[in-house]
């Protein structure tokens, strides 16, 4: 066994590292401090307090926009539901669907002793 060190011609060719010429390290170096000092010049921005407002608020903006959106939508959708479900009672109340007239007279009578109620009250003040 040898204890001298491989001479360079053992080495292969493709681990060798090309010499560069000491301009071409300094332009290395200049465009490594370039990129540098674009990604502080990012993270300080991103960082920023005010630059954080500023994405929640458009977040928060954002999120009520489809929410207020969501809402609209189910809202029509319940109007034409209640629509077509009056549209119904009513017809059944016109051809005398006894389930349907008592449920006005019910609602009738309910709407009666509200305001009875109210007179009541009313003098009693």
């Amino acid at each position: 066994m040898s204890t001298t060190p491989p001479s360079s011609a053992d080495e292969p060719a493709e681990e060798k590292a090309p010499r560069r010429s000491i301009a071409e390290i300094e332009a290395e170096l200049a465009r490594t401090r370039e990129d540098l000092s674009r990604t502080v010049d990012e993270l300080a921005v991103r960082i920023d307090p005010r630059t954080q407002a500023k994405e929640a608020v458009a977040r928060t903006k954002e999120a009520a926009a489809e929410t207020v959106a969501l809402v609209q939508d189910v809202a029509e959708e319940k109007a034409v539901a209640a629509r077509e479900l009056a549209t119904e009672f009513a017809d059944d109340v016109k051809a005398g669907q006894p389930r349907a007239l008592a449920i006005l007279a019910g609602a009738a009578a309910a709407v009666a002793g509200v305001v009875v109620a109210a007179v009541l009250a009313g003098r009693r003040r």
